[in-house]
């Protein structure tokens, strides 16, 4: 429901193996509008009071969840 009702395309869910699966977060199109909090039904997402997220390299505002790091070192893993 979040990857579809991002109105800026920020999120991004990928199938990375059988039933595995990552979510993929592009700060830098976020528009912070919170919609995929709204629209999560498993209530995985939730607002944060940071509001300091600039940065000159566009690839550091881009953050992958469920990814193992030895998989792919070249994504940030939070």
């Amino acid at each position: 429901m979040c990857v579809r009702d991002c109105p800026s395309d920020a999120i991004a869910i990928r199938k990375v193996g059988d039933k595995k699966f990552v979510a993929e977060f592009d700060l830098a199109k976020c528009i912070y509008c919170a919609q995929c909090v709204d629209s999560c039904m498993k209530k995985a997402l939730e607002s944060s009071k940071i509001f300091e997220l600039a940065s000159l390299d566009r690839e550091k505002l881009k953050v992958t969840f469920g990814a193992d790091p030895k998989e792919d070192s070249k994504k940030q893993i939070i």
